[in-house]
């Protein structure tokens, strides 16, 4: 957080989740609301959201799909 506060301006954050085991949980809430409060609003503009380790190989196509997994749309609204 100090060395953010040296810096002018921010083009983007980037956010990586892994989509096997997303988690949104009070540490990144919190987090989240610091660089709201350091950046203002206009923080939210600059996130980028990356969920890693989500195959597109028909197996896992067809897996997600037989448990009724989230599918990739769902997982990126929810966020």
């Amino acid at each position: 957080v100090c060395a953010l506060q040296t810096i002018e301006y921010v083009h983007a954050f980037l956010l990586c989740f892994n989509s096997q085991q997303p988690r949104f949980d009070e540490h990144l809430k919190g987090l989240l609301k610091i660089f709201r409060q350091m950046f203002g609003d206009d923080f939210f503009k600059n996130v980028i959201i990356c969920f890693t380790r989500w195959s597109f190989s028909k197996k896992e196509i067809y897996l997600r799909e037989k448990k009724k997994s989230k599918t990739e749309k769902e997982l990126i609204d929810e966020y």
